[in-house]
């Protein structure tokens, strides 16, 4: 039987930037997952906590209603924590 499932996507654009560096490295990164959950916990996991406390690191959703979404779903505590987020 053929898998029809789909993973669900979205893009963000990965910014990096130390001090001594005259322009910010930037790269696209396409997120894959099965469920919206998925889709967050990876955004919140590999980008938004990996690099919360390098000022020099940040990155945006090309689309605005997965922005507004994934910022509802990280509000969750039970998301947040569930994720790895510093729950001191």
């Amino acid at each position: 039987m053929e898998n029809l499932e789909k993973d669900l996507k979205l893009t963000i654009t990965q910014t990096h930037q130390n001090d001594w560096e005259k322009t910010p490295r930037m790269s696209e990164v396409q997120i894959t997952g099965k469920t919206i959950d998925e889709l967050y916990a990876k955004v919140f996991r590999e980008h938004d906590n990996r690099y919360k406390y390098c000022s020099g690191s940040s990155f945006e959703f090309h689309d605005e209603g997965h922005k507004k979404a994934y910022y509802e779903w990280i509000s969750d505590v039970n998301n947040y924590a569930n994720n790895g987020g510093d729950m001191w």
